[in-house]
């Protein structure tokens, strides 16, 4: 579906984004822009792996999406934030 190529240049584009969005502005000390590192090819092969699943079934709730993804193997390369904005 989509090969390595394209999710390569997905991260390094994601990356370059990151760099030249945050890279001139003056933050203040306790913004969580200060947290950011770097996006990973496995981090993204997951984000859209959670893209297609979400647009494949129905699921009600966060808990849900956890068991899907440990059913899946997506889990592997993820830390969830549990804080709800």
């Amino acid at each position: 579906m989509v090969d390595s190529g394209m999710i390569t240049s997905l991260v390094e584009e994601t990356n370059r984004y990151a760099e030249q969005t945050l890279g001139g502005k003056e933050l203040s000390p306790h913004s969580k822009f200060r947290q950011w590192i770097e996006v990973t090819v496995g981090e993204m092969r997951a984000f859209l792996g959670l893209i297609v699943a979400m647009g494949l079934l129905v699921i009600g709730n966060r808990e849900n999406i956890v068991v899907c993804m440990i059913c899946t193997g997506y889990h592997s390369s993820l830390s969830w934030q549990t804080e709800t904005y």
